[in-house]
């Protein structure tokens, strides 16, 4: 019986520290990202040659959250691309993704959290490949870093994900996946 409780222990300390490690710190504040989905589950974005098309925000991996302040201007890797606007989810909306927004979610959410989408124009030329797409601190944000609240008005660190634009097999986005599972699955890791 001894034996089994430390078998037992010693896996719930290795699955502890896996699942930690797979995941920003604090693990309640998650990451926001720019997205090719309203899910926050594919962060390879791909521009047309022309028209318009549309990126998402997506504040993933995050319980109890309440709001967020960020940025996810244009990066100039993507000339042929102007920017047209947003389409906000929620009413309390200050600023753009250009030059600073911060959102209030209108009640405490659980992840994934779609925040917006970013339109865009492409005109008639492809961008080039391997364009890094990151969210990155409001420029107005004293303390340089992404910040979120959660849902008792506490101070929450997200971190910015990057995304990438027209990845070419060399410079492909990965989203860690996370998924519920069980104490059976987690053990069945270790037989």
């Amino acid at each position: 019986m001894r034996k089994a409780l430390l078998i037992s222990a010693a896996l719930m300390l290795v699955a502890s520290f896996a699942f930690a490690q797979a995941l920003p710190e604090p693990l309640t504040a998650g990451y926001i990202g720019v997205f090719a989905d309203q899910a926050g589950a594919s962060c390879n974005l791909v521009t047309p040659a022309s028209g318009m098309f549309s990126f998402y925000v997506v504040h993933s991996v995050a319980t109890n959250v309440g709001g967020s302040e960020w940025a996810a201007p244009k990066p100039a890797c993507m000339p042929m691309s102007m920017y047209l606007n947003d389409s906000n989810q929620f009413a309390v909306v200050i600023g753009n993704t250009q030059s600073g927004y911060s959102v209030g979610y209108g009640q405490c959410k659980v992840s994934p959290v779609y925040i917006c989408s970013i339109n865009f124009f492409a005109m008639g030329a492809g961008n080039p490949a391997c364009c890094a797409y990151p969210v990155i601190a409001h420029p107005m944000n004293a303390n340089h870093r992404i910040e979120a609240s959660d849902c008792d008005l506490n101070l929450i660190l997200p971190a910015g994900h990057t995304a990438m634009v027209n990845p070419d097999g060399t410079c492909m986005c990965e989203v860690v996946p996370v998924q519920d599972t069980t104490w059976g699955g987690v053990k069945a890791l270790f037989e």
